[in-house]
């Protein structure tokens, strides 16, 4: 029986060890199990943070502000290890800058149906979706430090795997390099389960307001 040189203890038994999770060696059981709760909860995030933006948009703080914290008091998800509130704020605005990517890139690739297109060259510049590059520069200089923190790492996140979104190496350097400056902070997902509600109620306000930001300047 081989054992390991420093604990003694034989290797198989710590690899087995090195499994283990609260519940269990088998975490895809632990999963299976979860995975309907999660689901619940991320969709009823998903619906509270989506009022939470037309509310915003429309100026109504207030409405937004209970939207935002009760988005805040969904319970910690044990099988994603994150809040919903503030994993699904993340996950939005990442989205919204990925998808923004690929419009340019499906549109610089031609990647449209013959009818979609018009002759009218004028008419076609009208059209050509915003580059994130020049978005991702103009909102980084308006944003306080909390909103930075939730810009910089969605954009350095879409940045590193920016060969799924159409993003060449060029312009991820382009976008690394316009929020290099802003704040480095946790991300929405790595705020753990000790966050209070204020900080969660926090981070996903930032995130909302960053969103607001960037589809604002992508729909201009």
């Amino acid at each position: 029986m081989s054992r390991d040189p420093e604990t003694g203890l034989p290797e198989h038994f710590l690899a087995d060890m090195a499994r283990r999770s609260p519940y269990g060696t088998h975490p895809d059981v632990r999963d299976a199990a979860l995975a309907p709760f999660s689901e619940a909860s991320h969709e009823a995030a998903v619906n509270l943070l989506t009022k939470a933006l037309r509310r915003l948009s429309e100026g109504d703080a207030e409405k937004a502000d209970r939207m935002i914290a009760r988005a805040a008091a969904l319970p910690f998800d044990e099988r994603e290890h994150a809040w919903p509130g503030t994993g699904m704020a993340e996950q939005m605005l990442f989205d919204l800058l990925a998808d923004q990517a690929e419009e340019v890139a499906a549109f610089l690739d031609g990647d449209r149906e013959d009818d979609e297109w018009d002759e009218d060259l004028d008419e076609i510049d009208e059209g050509f979706p915003v580059p994130l590059e020049p978005v991702v520069a103009y909102v980084a200089e308006q944003v306080g430090p909390a909103e930075g923190v939730a810009l910089r790492d969605a954009v350095e996140t879409v940045a590193d795997d920016g060969a799924l979104y159409g993003i060449g190496p060029e312009q991820a350097e382009r976008l690394r390099e316009a929020v290099a400056a802003l704040p480095v902070g946790p991300s929405g997902r790595a705020i753990g389960p000790e966050a209070g509600a204020a900080e969660r109620e926090s981070v996903i306000r930032a995130h909302l307001m960053v969103y607001l930001r960037v589809a604002v300047e992508t729909r201009s």
